[in-house]
């Protein structure tokens, strides 16, 4: 199944020495987003626009414009937008 967003990677990895990558991701409305997951790296969020529900582990939080979240490495986590 196709992704409903294309990411547009502002900062590549190999750039950094594998410190950081930045990437841009558009999502539309009610995007049920990535089955609960595991990534060996931190990431973290920033909300332009609208709002995104994280969940990590059992627990839901949304996030509004301005917001950051972050999801630790090794822990279960996903993005949704309501």
């Amino acid at each position: 199944m196709a992704s409903p967003f294309t990411p547009a990677v502002a900062l590549r990895g190999e750039h950094t020495g594998g410190a950081i990558s930045v990437m841009d991701n558009a999502v539309p409305a009610r995007w049920g987003g990535p089955p609960l997951h595991h990534h060996e790296f931190d990431e973290t969020f920033y909300v332009l626009d609208g709002e995104l529900t994280f969940q990590v582990g059992d627990e839901l939080y949304t996030a509004g414009p301005g917001a950051l979240a972050q999801e630790s490495a090794g822990g279960p986590g996903s993005p949704a937008r309501p």
